[in-house]
């Protein structure tokens, strides 16, 4: 038994075509929702990590952690339309 797509194209001729140099370049290798985790989850640590040099870095985990509260509140995402404005976000778009 041969497997295939929808296409109809078998599973072998699709590995065989599709070669790493043929990969999109403009594809994310994160998901946004795994980057904006990320990216607020970096700078909470560095805000926990420099308060041991001045505790005022504190207020920066804490508005990240905010940020996150009211994230999750409005279903919006202030850091997710940031992120999306750098170069390997954009798609195909351009800039």
């Amino acid at each position: 038994m041969q497997l295939t797509n929808p296409e109809g194209k078998s599973v072998d001729s699709l590995a065989k075509s599709h070669s790493p140099a043929k990969k999109r370049q403009c594809e994310p290798v994160w998901s946004m929702d795994r980057q904006v985790r990320f990216t607020a989850g970096l700078l909470i640590l560095n805000g926990i990590a420099l308060s041991t040099i001045n505790a005022n870095w504190l207020f920066l985990a804490a508005i990240v952690a905010l940020g996150m509260v009211i994230s999750s509140i409005s279903n919006t995402c202030a850091l997710g339309s940031l992120l999306k404005l750098l170069p390997w976000n954009r798609g195909d778009q351009g800039g």
